[in-house]
C-alpha cells in the first residue's frame, strides 16, 4: 500500500524535538516512496512559519523534500478541490478543514492510504474506507 503524508507528519519529521519525531522518521524510512500532495507543502510552509522557524530553514526544508527522489510530489487537481468542497458541504464542516478534505479526495482518486496523526482525519478515513498507516 502506498500512503499520502499529512502535513503533521512532515512537521514531526522536521522538528527533531517533537514528540513523534523518532516514530515518524522510523516509519518514513520503511516506505519506498513518500507521497506528498503539493497542497501539503504549502501548508507545511505556513505551519513551520507559525512555529517560529526562519524563512531560510523553511525554504531549505521545502527544497530538501522536492529534491529527494523518495518524495513524490502529487499534483493537486481542480477535481480534488471540487471533491474536497463536496465533502465539506456534505459534512457541514468549516473551510479550515479544506486541506484534510483535499487529502481524502486525493487518496480516493489515487487509491492510496493516508499517514497522519490527526485523530479527526483518522476517524474520517475509517468512515470512508481509506487505509491508514498506523502510528
Amino acid at each position: 500500500m502506498e500512503y499520502i503524508v499529512d502535513t503533521n507528519i512532515l512537521v514531526y519529521e522536521t522538528i527533531e524535538d517533537s514528540e513523534y519525531h523518532n516514530d515518524v522518521v522510523s516509519k518514513l524510512d520503511k516506505l519506498e516512496n513518500v507521497y506528498v500532495p503539493s497542497i501539503v507543502l504549502l501548508e507545511l510552509s505556513i505551519v513551520l512559519k507559525r512555529l517560529g522557524l526562519n524563512k531560510e530553514l523553511i525554504y531549505g526544508r521545502l527544497k530538501e523534500i522536492i529534491d529527494d527522489d523518495r518524495y513524490i510530489i502529487l499534483d493537486y487537481l481542480a477535481s480534488d478541490l471540487t471533491s474536497a468542497i463536496e465533502i465539506l458541504i456534505d459534512e457541514k464542516e468549516d473551510i479550515r478543514s479544506l486541506v484534510d478534505k483535499s487529502l481524502l479526495a486525493i487518496a480516493l482518486r489515487r487509491d492510496m492510504g493516508i499517514y497522519t496523526y490527526d485523530k479527526a482525519l483518522i476517524k474520517q478515513c475509517r468512515r470512508m474506507g481509506i487505509p491508514i498507516l498506523k502510528y
